[in-house]
């Protein structure tokens, strides 16, 4: 069965790989999950940008560290 969840705001940038996603809303907030838990998000933190996040890309060597980019 499909995992689901409610996000506050739009999300404008998004990635996946193996079971992590880590999103980035218009709020500027970065949010991780794990797919076979998203009932809660492993982390949320606020985005330390200036301006709106536009890309989040997940490391494929480490699964648990990300890269992203603003405008």
């Amino acid at each position: 069965m499909p995992s689901t969840t409610q996000v506050n705001g739009k999300v404008f940038a998004l990635d996946t790989m193996d079971s992590s996603v880590v999103l980035a809303t218009h709020t500027k907030r970065i949010i991780i999950y794990d797919v076979r838990y998203m009932n809660s998000p492993i982390e949320d933190r606020e985005s330390p940008f200036k301006h709106q996040i536009r890309a989040v890309k997940i490391n494929p060597a480490n699964t648990t560290a990300f890269a992203v980019s603003a405008t």
